[in-house]
């Protein structure tokens, strides 16, 4: 796993140079070496916001020393899908979405960037993402962006499996959510008949009780809604949506909500080309 350094921490430097606006990319590498996996690089791309607060953004940057096509390939997918940036043709404007612009009173729509990076298999790569994203309000998330480390290819759910795999994982997914949320249900029944329960809380048991009601409702017939993944070393887990808009979310209590399927059980649905990466 990589995180990005401080600056005062040591780390072997690869390479430093600037760009106008502060913009510079610091490298703070470390590698893995273990046999039969790629050697990945992950430098720290390090950028000065332009004006007050002036605050230091930071940015991974992979390396693949013996596949710097495919190193490319996916710095260039990651940057433009979170960053909505071309780091080919960004230049000083790289974190453009995160520190906004003064000059057109363009406000920030990307706050508190945090990465991680893991290699769980010997030939995927996942770059764990947390950030605050902002439009019409502000929400915190976690988002993993998971490659093939073969050809750089972006790993999402829907394009590891075959349509048959897609519909056997969709009803276990679903199978194990209706139970979690009626196992859920029924506890909160139980907490209900305490007579020790305020006037408040028993509201707030009423209102998650039908917050959960309502989406097994809503969803009934419908394949689970998986809003990501993130690849283990022996697993794979999948995040389910939550059922909570944003002005209610405080009341989804169960919320991030994820499964764990095991790489053996999930062979036999996978696409072919995938299957050698999920072992």
């Amino acid at each position: 796993m990589w995180t990005p350094r401080p600056p005062s921490s040591p780390a072997r430097v690869s390479g430093l140079f600037a760009l106008a606006f502060g913009l510079a990319f610091g490298a703070s590498p470390c590698e893995t070496m273990a046999q039969g996996r790629t050697v990945l690089t992950v430098d720290t791309i390090r950028a000065v916001q332009p004006w007050h607060p002036h605050a230091v953004y930071t940015f991974p940057h992979l390396r693949v020393p013996e596949r710097p096509q495919v190193a490319e390939r996916i710095q260039r997918h990651l940057c433009i899908d979170l960053l909505e940036a071309d780091p080919d043709t960004a230049g000083d404007r790289l974190f453009g979405r995160v520190w906004g612009d003064t000059a057109t009173a363009r406000l920030p729509s990307l706050y508190d960037l945090t990465w991680e990076v893991h290699q769980p298999l010997q030939e995927v790569v996942d770059f764990e993402i947390s950030a605050e994203g902002c439009g019409a309000y502000c929400e915190g998330f976690t988002r993993h962006y998971v490659y093939d480390l073969r050809d750089g290819h972006y790993l999402d759910f829907d394009s590891l499996l075959t349509p048959a795999g897609l519909s056997a994982l969709n009803d276990t997914l679903d199978k194990r959510w209706r139970t979690t949320l009626g196992n859920y249900m029924d506890s909160l029944g139980v907490r209900l008949s305490s007579p020790d329960l305020t006037p408040e809380d028993t509201e707030l048991v009423v209102l998650t009780y039908a917050l959960y009601r309502d989406c097994m409702e809503e969803r009934e017939g419908r394949a689970p809604y998986v809003d990501d993944i993130q690849p283990l070393t022996n697993a794979m887990r999948f995040f389910i949506s939550r059922c909570a808009a944003h002005v209610n979310q405080n009341l989804d209590e169960l919320d991030p909500l994820s499964f764990e399927l095991p790489y053996g059980w999930l062979a036999a649905y996978l696409r072919p080309e995938l299957k050698s990466l999920f072992r």
